[in-house]
């Protein structure tokens, strides 16, 4: 899940937006400008069109489920302006309008949060990357092993991994999605890097038949050089 990019076609759909807006001003036009905004990376100005738009949808009976959508783009926008409390507050309420919305709320979430984690990581500030995806992860439900999966590897970079603390994130991953080959690996050399080899072939075993039951060639081939490590091979 990424952000994306902004482009010359990006800046014409806000034109257009603008007009659009400028001869009708509305629910849907006011979406739809929030939204080309929101696209070409202007997020503070896309959250402010896009509120807009939400409360015009109240008014001008859109059904629950379209103004439901307009929260989830509201809270990408929020996030990417940096707005967390306020992002988080409309995406409490746009579950309440749509309960089946939830899944769509959490991509723009596990983003922010990972993308500030990555943010983090660069700067080799592994612990704090770590701390920010195990914030994230209750937030974004259907995203949330992942995240606890890229908490495990964080605490397993630079030169002084946190080998339990890596095992505790591999685990809450591992309980949220018991395929996870990426969480198993995680948690196998945690186990490896304490000594623990009986127990970490036995994660390393589980994550390697996992990313070959997903068809992962590059994450098994990862997996079994790990193993022959653990098993003292060359």
């Amino acid at each position: 899940h990424s952000f994306p990019t902004r482009r010359s076609s990006d800046l014409a759909a806000v034109s257009a937006g603008h007009h659009a807006v400028d001869l009708a001003p509305g629910f849907g036009t006011y979406y739809a400008l929030g939204f080309a905004e929101y696209v070409g990376n202007q997020y503070a100005i896309a959250a402010a069109d896009l509120e807009k738009a939400r409360s015009l949808g109240a008014g001008e009976n859109v059904p629950t489920q379209q103004r439901a959508l307009i929260d989830v783009n509201l809270v990408a926008a929020y996030l990417g302006a940096g707005e967390l409390d306020k992002a988080m507050k409309v995406a409490d309420e746009a579950k309440q309008l749509d309960p089946s919305i939830s899944g769509k709320l959490d991509i723009p979430i596990y983003n922010y949060y990972s993308t500030q984690a990555r943010t983090k990581v660069s700067n080799k500030q592994y612990n704090e990357a770590a701390a920010m995806l195990e914030q994230g992860a209750p937030l974004a439900p259907s995203e949330a092993s992942a995240m606890y999966t890229q908490a495990a590897y964080a605490h397993l970079s630079g030169d002084k991994p946190d080998n339990d603390k890596a095992k505790a994130d591999a685990d809450k991953a591992i309980a949220l999605d018991p395929n996870n080959a990426s969480a198993y690996y995680a948690g196998g050399v945690a186990l490896a890097n304490s000594s623990k080899t009986k127990d970490a072939l036995g994660y390393l075993q589980k994550a390697d038949d996992a990313a070959k039951k997903a068809g992962d060639t590059a994450l098994t081939a990862q997996i079994e050089a790990a193993i022959k490590k653990v098993n003292g091979l060359k």
